[in-house]
């Protein structure tokens, strides 16, 4: 009992002796939250499941399958040189294989459509690149100067040597340059299509930028560099333009062409007469290759630059989020749309295209799928990121929804896994919606619901 009296006191002395009963006894501070530098176990498994699988089994440089996987790899390419970090094994080392695939088994002559051709040029330039920019150009040297030398050669023989055909018969170009100089000649035309800058030559213009790029950084001449930029900043130069802040390539231009001759039309209809709208921006489907082209521009300008391509990629993203990015919202779903035309217009799109079928076409928001494909992450819109993320968290997306996305079904070929509407269902939309928003954002703001 004595013991347990002098305890009981010893504590009590002990508790309350010399100190203030109200003080808090000091406490260890917490230690800093650390910054989540990995994706969750689900953005890496859909990675591995959507890109690592595929890239590493499939050869996907083939002649049907190159158009898309240029246009569907392009950002998850670029987001594994800037975030290896993010992924438990390095995801470079899956494209480097590929790559290495790609040297031994594509010529490019295997490809006769040119937009196909220079599209897919352009993938395989830009991974050249992001080798020079890792600095692991020397570990892969040998694949990727035997790259380096066949896009070259391919660039060479369709800018100066190849026919280059023209809606207009009369005219016989030799070689992209000699049609292209032609367009900015100011010539007289009988449409106003018949001067609209296509596709393989801005496509030939953004490899030949990147050629001129790489080729400097090892400290090799690139012999037609100096005219490739002069002729690059010509195109910028006169074919863009600015309306206040917003600004747009070849605007009217694409009126009277057949793809565009129905943008009057809200809907669809049989035997539909023509509604051409005079002033139309480029297809929203199409333009999404603008700022990685502007990056191309501006990275091989270099100090050159004096901000021409900065200002037009500032310029395309305030067009692209005031007019042609839209959200809708449910209780049930979020949806992120654009709208058919870069202006904001919705009207109809190649109404009874060829792959289409005859009073058929897109129609209002129809080319909204091009979101979850495309190049729109490198704009640096965080609208776009942040409805990317929102919608990557809303998956599996409604079947309405897939049906915007996809609409009106195509007879193009496309690799299974990158077929439309499966492809919106099949996981891969998911991992690009992923990749689009955390781009250029920490994972904690891009990930999270």
């Amino acid at each position: 009992m004595r013991l347990s009296l002098l305890l009981t006191s010893s504590l009590l002395i002990s508790a309350c002796g010399g100190s203030d009963p109200t003080t808090e006894p000091p406490t260890k501070p917490e230690p800093p939250i650390e910054p989540t530098t990995l994706h969750s176990d689900k953005v890496q498994q859909l990675w591995q499941e959507n890109i690592t699988d595929l890239i590493t089994s499939e050869p996907l440089w083939q002649n049907d399958y190159a158009y898309d996987t240029a246009n569907v790899l392009m950002l998850p390419m670029h987001y594994a040189y800037q975030h290896k970090e993010r992924f438990n094994d390095d995801p470079r080392h899956n494209f480097e294989q590929f790559f290495a695939n790609v040297e031994s088994a594509f010529y490019p002559q295997d490809i006769e459509n040119r937009v196909i051709k220079t599209q897919f040029l352009y993938f395989v330039s830009q991974y050249l690149k992001l080798q020079i920019e890792s600095s692991r150009w020397p570990e892969n040297e040998t694949v990727n100067l035997l790259l380096l030398e066949r896009i070259e050669s391919a660039l060479n023989e369709l800018w100066y040597n190849l026919d280059a055909v023209h809606w207009d018969a009369s005219l016989q170009f030799t070689g992209i340059k000699q049609r292209l100089e032609w367009k900015l000649s100011s010539p007289a035309y009988d449409y106003a299509y018949y001067g609209a800058i296509i596709d393989e030559e801005m496509f030939s213009l953004a490899i030949m930028n990147d050629l001129a790029f790489i080729k400097s950084a090892l400290g090799q001449e690139y012999g037609p560099a100096d005219e490739i930029k002069a002729v690059t900043r010509q195109v910028i130069t006169t074919q863009g333009s600015f309306d206040g802040t917003a600004w747009f390539f070849q605007k009217g231009q694409w009126h009277d062409h057949r793809d565009y001759a129905y943008a009057g039309h809200a809907t669809l209809g049989s035997a539909l007469e023509r509604s051409e709208v005079s002033d139309i921006a480029i297809d929203s489907s199409h333009s999404h290759r603008m700022p990685l082209w502007l990056k191309s521009f501006a990275d091989a300008a270099g100090s050159n630059n004096d901000s021409l391509y900065v200002d037009a990629l500032a310029g395309f993203r305030h067009t692209f989020e005031s007019f042609a990015l839209q959200t809708r919202e449910s209780e049930e779903e979020f949806q992120l749309l654009q709208t058919n035309y870069l202006d904001g217009r919705n009207g109809l799109y190649r109404y009874s295209y060829s792959t289409l079928g005859d009073d058929n076409g897109y129609g209002p928001f129809e080319l909204s799928g091009t979101l979850l494909v495309g190049y729109y992450a490198f704009s640096g819109s965080q609208k776009y990121a942040q409805g990317m993320r929102r919608l990557a968290n809303s998956f599996p997306l409604s079947h309405a929804l897939i049906e915007t996305y996809t609409g009106p079904a195509s007879s193009r070929y496309r690799h299974p896994s990158f077929q439309w509407p499966e492809y919106f269902s099949n996981g891969f939309a998911q991992t690009f919606s992923f990749l689009a928003s955390c781009y250029q954002r920490d994972i904690e703001s891009c990930e999270g619901e």
